[in-house]
């Protein structure tokens, strides 16, 4: 089964072995260099779940009988050294009724505040990934649009929200992932 094996020169064997230790060595350097990200708290009216390993997080709040989430991650592409005031992040606000079915906004944070770019209304039982996601935002009514947004800004989706969720992934969820992947990669590796 094995007739074609070649045998590795040790030479070979101390090379890699080098490059393994110049590896660990250089995330030993990292490691030691981590600052630990601070601990942010959302805005009063949410509670915060973030899972570590997860690029997702979630902030949840009742209101009347209605339960909001907010949903947000890491960008897939996060800019180095970008003001978190700058920081694009996509985000949705799902928005449920019990035995009314729930509403998923999609939106993204801009530089003060946010911009809505699509809404779905789900009955219950509704599978989201064949929802309609709705018209096309701004072929609506200017009156219809404000009303849009009031009903958002009234559940507490606003400005000092979307600051929250720049300043989070950039502050603490970003730093926090990259401290936990240097360290997997640090004992993978050691």
């Amino acid at each position: 089964v094995f007739r074609n094996v070649q045998r590795v020169s040790p030479t070979v064997c101390r090379s890699f072995c080098s490059g393994k230790s110049s590896l660990v060595n250089a995330l030993q350097t990292e490691l030691a260099s981590l600052p630990t990200p601070p601990s942010l708290a959302p805005p009063s009216a949410f509670t915060l779940e973030d899972v570590p390993g997860h690029a997702a997080v979630e902030l949840s709040a009742k209101q009347g009988e209605e339960s909001i989430v907010v949903r947000f991650e890491i960008p897939a592409a996060m800019p180095v050294d970008t003001p978190a005031q700058e920081l694009e992040i996509r985000f949705e606000v799902l928005i449920e009724r019990k035995g009314k079915g729930s509403a998923s906004f999609c939106c993204h944070t801009i530089s003060e505040g946010y911009e809505l770019d699509s809404i779905a209304y789900l009955a219950s039982g509704d599978n989201p990934d064949d929802a309609y996601a709705g018209p096309n935002l701004d072929d609506l009514e200017d009156d219809l649009q404000a009303a849009l947004s009031d009903y958002l800004i009234e559940r507490g989706i606003n400005p000092e929200l979307t600051a929250f969720l720049q300043n989070y992934i950039s502050q603490t969820k970003e730093p926090s992932e990259y401290n936990r992947w240097v360290k997997g990669l640090h004992t993978l590796l050691a």
